[in-house]
C-alpha cells in the first residue's frame, strides 16, 4: 500500500549541512506530492509539547537548541485521496 513508502526518520542531526536537518516524513518522489502533514507534535520525555509545526521540527525550542536525547512524536498525514495515515514513535535529536 502507498502509505507503506512513508518513511519516518529515527534520528536527526539539525546542524546545518542540509543532511537530516529538518525531522518530518519521507516521501519519495514521485509520491511527494500527494500528501499533507496534518498534525505533527514532538515531546519531551516528560511529555512537554516542544513542537506542533506542520512544517516539521528543525531541532529548536522556544528559540534555543533543544537537548540532545530521545523525543516522542505523533505525526498525521492525509493522502490526497482523504485516507489519513498515523505515526507515533521516537526520533533522535543529535
Amino acid at each position: 500500500p502507498f502509505k507503506d513508502v512513508i518513511t519516518f526518520p529515527n534520528v536527526f542531526t539539525p546542524n546545518g549541512d542540509n543532511e537530516n536537518d529538518l525531522f518530518y516524513p519521507y516521501v519519495p518522489p514521485p509520491y511527494e506530492e500527494l500528501i499533507e502533514v496534518v498534525t505533527l507534535k514532538v515531546f519531551n520525555r516528560w511529555g512537554q509539547l516542544i513542537t506542533d509545526d506542520t512544517n516539521g521540527w528543525n531541532g529548536n525550542h522556544d528559540g534555543k537548541e533543544a537537548p540532545a536525547e530521545v523525543y516522542a512524536y505523533y505525526m498525521e498525514v492525509r493522502l490526497k485521496d482523504c485516507r489519513t495515515y498515523s505515526k507515533k514513535g521516537n526520533v533522535t535529536l543529535i
